[in-house]
C-alpha cells in the first residue's frame, strides 16, 4: 500500500517535471514527501528493496554501499526511525547526464529521530530512472548535518 502511494506520486510529480506544470508540481511534491517518510519509517525491508535498482549505490553518512542487496542488508541493521521532512524538491536531469534515461534529482532536508535519541538534522539526495515506467533509486546520498 504505501509502496503503491509511494510510486503513484512519484509518477505524477514525474509527468509535473517534464510538463513544466509548476504549481501543480509544488503541491505534489509536498504529498510526496510525506508519503517518503511513510516509506522510509514504515516499509518492510522486503518491500523496500523495490525501490532500488540492483546495481544502486548509497553513501549514508560516509558509508559507501553497492548494489540492492547490500544495501537491505545495510539499512536493516539501522534503528527505527521517525523521520520529519521539511523541505522536498526534485528536477528532471539533462540527457547528457543520465544517457538518455528520463531520470530525476530529488534532494530533501528535516529531522530524523533514533531512539532515546535527540532528532538530528538530516538531508538526502538522490536520484531515479525510469526503466520499462517503473521509478528506481540509482544513486542515493544521506548525510546529518551536524
Amino acid at each position: 500500500m504505501i509502496i503503491g502511494l509511494w510510486f503513484r506520486f512519484l509518477n505524477r510529480a514525474m509527468l509535473c517535471v517534464l510538463e513544466q506544470n509548476t504549481s501543480f508540481y509544488i503541491l505534489l511534491s509536498t504529498q510526496l514527501a510525506k508519503v517518503n517518510n511513510l516509506v522510509m519509517d514504515w516499509c518492510p525491508i522486503q518491500l523496500l528493496s523495490k525501490l532500488y535498482m540492483t546495481n544502486a549505490q548509497m553513501v549514508w553518512n560516509g558509508t559507501f554501499v553497492e548494489g540492492m542487496t547490500e544495501i537491505m542488508k545495510f539499512i536493516e541493521h539501522l534503528p527505527s526511525t521517525e523521520t520529519s521532512v521539511e523541505t522536498f524538491d526534485c528536477h528532471p536531469l539533462a540527457d547528457v547526464v543520465s544517457q538518455g534515461q528520463t531520470t530525476i534529482g530529488v534532494t530533501t532536508f528535516g529531522l530524523v529521530k533514533f531512539p532515546r535519541k535527540k532528532s538530528k538534522a538530516f538531508h538526502q539526495h538522490f536520484i531515479l530512472t525510469s526503466q520499462e515506467n517503473v521509478w528506481k533509486i540509482v544513486s542515493d546520498n544521506y548525510r546529518f548535518v551536524e
